[in-house]
């Protein structure tokens, strides 16, 4: 293989990755602005609900108005809100200062690493095969490979006690 040729391959290769790269900022520039102009209706729609709640309370206070006066008027659509407002207070406070959910243990995937990693293994350690000097890695890898298995045991069995208790 000429050096010319490696260039060319890399150069090809380089074009194609551009290619797509600019497919893809079309592609997510498309998605970006749909949800921009979702998120713009949404928000829209929800001035236009506020209108329509403030039209309503305009109406109501009218109508108090006209049949008991200003002030019992005043008096009876600011209560209504004092009331409304202190609800959703007190529904706020009271879902913000619920339990939290302990998070989620990692015994599925301690499981799956055990059934990938460790069952395998013991099985050829059992076999007389010794795996790492199959694969031929050096000293080094070796060491930091042990290493990880003895954590990885390690962290099983005391997981599995904690679990236990």
């Amino acid at each position: 293989m000429s050096p010319d040729n490696g260039t060319r391959w890399s150069g090809a290769a380089s074009i194609l990755l551009r290619s797509y790269v600019a497919d893809l900022r079309s592609w997510m520039a498309g998605i970006a602005v749909g949800y921009a102009i979702g998120a713009a209706l949404v928000v829209g729609g929800v001035l236009m609900v506020l209108v329509g709640v403030a039209v309503g309370v305009i109406a109501l206070f009218h109508f108090i108005e006209l049949r008991l006066g200003p002030e019992l008027a005043y008096a009876i659509v600011g209560g209504g809100f004092l009331v409304l407002g202190l609800i959703l207070l007190l529904a706020g406070l009271a879902v913000t200062r619920r339990r939290l959910p302990s998070p989620p243990s990692a015994r599925r995937q301690a499981d799956a690493a055990r059934q990938v990693i460790i069952r395998p293994a013991a099985m050829r350690l059992a076999a007389g095969v010794d795996a790492v000097d199959s694969v031929g890695a050096d000293l080094a890898t070796r060491l930091m490979a042990g290493a990880a298995a003895t954590l990885l045991f390690a962290w099983i069995v005391a997981s599995r006690r904690r679990v236990r208790r």
